[in-house]
Order: structure tokens, then C-alpha cells, then sequence
């Protein structure tokens, strides 16, 4: 009687937790990826001068504006 109780209750959490799986999954699907900024620099080759150029391009000097954007962005969430 035990063996049966305790087959049941693992078969109805592997149920629930397959059912969830499947819901995070589609639900996923509907999420589109973000597109990128638009002060962003987009890399289109994968050169090494490209990506310095790249990551030359990148304004460290403006921290708190960076923070700033960040923080708008957390907030939206």
C-alpha cells in the first residue's frame, strides 16, 4: 500500500513539474530578443580591428550616464 501511495505522488510531481517545463517554454517563445540601442555600435565582421574600433568607440569618461540609463532601465521592469 506504501509502494502505491508513494508511486502516485512521484508521478503527480513529474506531471506538475513536465506542466510547468512546458509553460516556461511557451511562454518563452512569445519573447522577442531586445533590439540593440541606439547609440549602440554594431559590430557586422568579426575582424580585430573591427571589434577595437568597437570597443574604442565605448565612452567610459560618462559613468554616472551609463548608470543612469541602467537604472531607468531596472525601473521599467
Amino acid at each position: 500500500m506504501n509502494k502505491i501511495i508513494l508511486t502516485v505522488i512521484i508521478l503527480i510531481i513529474a506531471i506538475v513539474l513536465i506542466g510547468f517545463g512546458v509553460w516556461v517554454w511557451q511562454s518563452q517563445k512569445g519573447i522577442q530578443p531586445a533590439a540593440p540601442k541606439a547609440g549602440a555600435p554594431v559590430v557586422k565582421e568579426d575582424s580585430t580591428a573591427s571589434i577595437n574600433d568597437a570597443l574604442n568607440s565605448v565612452d567610459i569618461n560618462n559613468l554616472d550616464k551609463e548608470f543612469q540609463e541602467i537604472d531607468a532601465d531596472l525601473n521599467s521592469l
